[in-house]
């Protein structure tokens, strides 16, 4: 047995080099389901904005399409540089369509997937037919099979546990021969016994070259069980689904820390919802998809983890099959979530599986990242993507906490869970709160692989998913009555949302952010000349909210002094709410916020010039908002020469924002000049530093 030693890397480092496999200049990486971080699931070109997302294809009926099924057991000669040698017995066996299994009664499913378990299946046959010798014969056969493993281990611990399954077995067989075990069932729990054993000892430390014939094994029963869920056939689905689960087991004991963790979460959950289907509580297929893309994207991010810990140790053959199997996994993913890839994302499978063949066939020696990167396409300028989020919403939708006098806008699905399940619980209907609760957890799990993710945003959205994973399981049983209980668990994973995941929002759109903030801020000094203290004080709330968004997205000098100013106006809301300052007092606080922020962002328009065109035209064109509407809420007059620069700088900042100026000396001196125009309006004894 050849035996496999590496390690995954640490979590955060990890997920960072498969971010560079998935993220290229071209697009980003395969947005699914669960992370681990599935979630996962990939970031989508603009043109799939409207796709459905994994939690959404989870909702549609089922289609009648089939999954296609490769025929993985061996590898094309002319791809591939070489056949692929017959497995010995010692190998994992390329399972027929129709698997072997070992074990078939109630929940019990044992996959014959190597020489144990042709023994053990020998002796359950031989049991069955009343011939307690041979299958005592067969049990110490396995036995002698598991103690010839243990010597071959690197590992003390699985040499010292397959020993003693192995010890374990001479003594079955003594109690078989000797009439002590006389059902069936008794004798199954000792072969799940050590088969599971045998999974966590001995597979875990084999080839992925021996294992690649069962890659296809859960999406072959996940699609049967839809099958058999379509025709109302509870028991052949819940079957089905255990089967998978029992595949699953073998990838869950090679894994490592957060894979590993969701890969138990996910059998656990394939158990739970077998169950289920066999009580009827499950009756549609599209119930199932969810969970089923779930499995496959953890599947994806351990196989990929694994390439690159193969790859560390100069094993690239095995590097090579560990890619195509992360391929054949993220296709999956795309497919259980109801959609079609897109061409970039069809783009990158099918890079993933030339790379796995040409590492297995000894014809690539560059890394993997650098290949996939070199790989991908690079669109040309006309057809350079946008942003990996969607749009903004036309319509405002909020999201509110207001105990805690707490506004955000709904953004995206993300923000849209967690009003549903607010909403929910408030109307006291738990089960639907924490179903919402439970797609925000996957929506942030999946959208790890952001174009500007590294180890810090990863974790952050992990921890806030498991979060809402722990509370929602309290919520659905019970356990959590008040929702001053949810609202801490809420705003912590808002906040990561924004800080985490919005980096990637065009320039247009964070142009509607600033468009968005002025708007409510003029609201609120509407509502306070109306009286309407309340309204007034939510407007400003609203306005902060959105400086908050771009105050994630923005450099970390901006950063502070967005901060500056949000700290200003959440004063000002309170004041506003008590009724405290008069509308004078509040036009010249906004006034003043109004400036501030124009401060800000010229410097950071500044600052970026050199490195960053997209983010120093937004800044200036922000920054040149915010002085015009400083000066419309003053009332203040502008002498001609500073009409004059507006009229200048207006037309320069959207030829920036639109890529057709060019000059930057020019840019830069006008940029200068804003940063005088604002300490001169503001009445500032020094201009804004340059």
């Amino acid at each position: 047995m050849s035996h496999k030693t590496f390690q995954y890397k640490p979590m955060g480092l990890a997920l960072a080099l498969i971010i560079a496999l998935l993220v290229t200049a071209a697009c980003g990486g395969i947005k699914t389901p669960e992370a681990a971080q599935t979630q996962p699931t990939s970031t989508q070109p603009p043109a799939a904005a409207a796709t459905p997302t994994i939690e959404q294809g989870a909702q549609m009926e089922a289609t009648a399409a089939t999954v296609e099924e490769t025929d993985t057991a061996q590898l094309d000669t002319e791809e591939a540089g070489a056949a692929t040698a017959e497995p010995s017995a010692k190998t994992v066996q390329a399972p027929a369509d129709e698997d072997e299994w070992v074990v078939a009664e109630e929940d019990i499913w044992v996959p014959v997937v190597d020489e144990l378990g042709q023994h053990l299946q020998a002796a359950h046959r031989s049991f069955e037919a009343g011939d307690m010798a041979a299958a005592a014969a067969s049990i110490r056969e396995g036995a002698a099979f598991l103690d010839s493993e243990a010597s071959a281990a690197t590992s003390e611990v699985d040499q010292t546990a397959l020993k003693e399954a192995a010890k374990k077995q001479l003594e079955l067989a003594t109690e078989l021969e000797g009439g002590k075990i006389t059902s069936i069932k008794a004798l199954d729990e000792a072969i799940a016994e050590v088969h599971q054993v045998n999974v966590a000892h001995r597979l875990n430390q084999v080839q992925e070259e021996i294992l690649f014939s069962v890659v296809e094994k859960p999406a072959q029963h996940f699609q049967r069980a839809v099958e058999a869920l379509d025709k109302a056939d509870y028991q052949a689905a819940a079957a089905e689904i255990r089967q998978a689960a029992a595949y699953l087991k073998i990838d869950e004991a090679r894994a490592q820390g957060q894979v590993k963790d969701t890969l138990q979460a996910v059998i656990g959950k394939l158990n739970q919802m077998a169950d289920d289907v066999t009580q009827e509580k499950i009756t549609s297929a599209a119930d199932l998809e969810a969970t089923f893309a779930q499995a496959h994207y953890a599947l994806a991010i351990h196989h990929q983890l694994a390439a690159v810990g193969a790859e560390d140790l100069g094993e690239m053959k095995d590097a090579g099959y560990e890619l195509k199997a992360a391929a054949a996994n993220l296709e999956q993913t795309l497919h259980r979530a109801g959609r079609e890839a897109s061409e970039e994302e069809t783009a990158f499978i099918e890079n993933l599986r030339h790379l796995g063949d040409d590492l297995i066939a000894g014809r690539q020696t560059k890394s993997i990242v650098e290949e996939l990167q070199q790989r991908q396409v690079t669109p040309t300028p006309a057809s350079k993507p946008q942003a990996q989020t969607a749009p903004l919403p036309e319509k405002e939708v909020w999201f509110s906490i207001t105990e805690e006098n707490i506004w955000f806008p709904v953004m995206d699905e993300f923000g849209q869970e967690l009003l549903t399940a607010r909403d929910e619980f408030l109307s006291g209907n738990t089960e639907a709160a924490a179903a919402a609760m439970h797609q925000a957890a996957q929506f942030l799990q999946r959208e790890e692989l952001g174009p500007d993710a590294n180890p810090v945003d990863v974790d952050a959205r992990l921890e806030a998913a498991d979060q809402l994973v722990k509370l929602a399981d309290e919520v659905e049983h019970g356990q959590i009555s008040d929702i001053a209980q949810l609202n801490p668990a809420f705003i912590k994973a808002y906040q990561v949302n924004i800080d985490h995941r919005l980096a990637a929002l065009p320039v247009a759109e964070r142009l509607a952010l600033v468009d968005r903030t002025t708007a409510h801020l003029r609201g609120a000094v509407e509502a306070y000349a109306q009286g309407d203290n309340v309204s007034a004080a939510v407007e400003i709330r609203k306005g902060v909210a959105y400086l908050q968004l771009d105050q994630a997205l923005s450099s970390e000098a901006t950063q502070a002094a967005l901060q500056t100013s949000i700290d200003h106006l959440d004063t000002l809301a309170n004041d506003v709410a008590r009724g405290d300052i008069s509308l004078a007092e509040l036009k010249e606080g906004l006034t003043s916020s109004q400036y501030d922020l124009a401060a800000a962002y010229q410097q950071q328009a500044a600052d970026r010039l050199a490195e960053d065109n997209d983010t120093s035209s937004y800044a200036l064109k922000a920054s040149v908002h915010h002085l015009q509407e400083a000066l419309s809420l003053s009332g203040q007059k502008i002498e001609a020469d500073t009409t004059a620069f507006f009229n200048d700088i207006v037309p320069l900042a959207d030829g920036l924002v639109a890529g057709t100026e060019r000059d930057v000396d020019h840019v830069g001196q006008m940029i200068e000049k804003l940063g005088q125009e604002i300490g001169k309006l503001a009445h500032k004894d020094q201009p804004v530093k340059q």
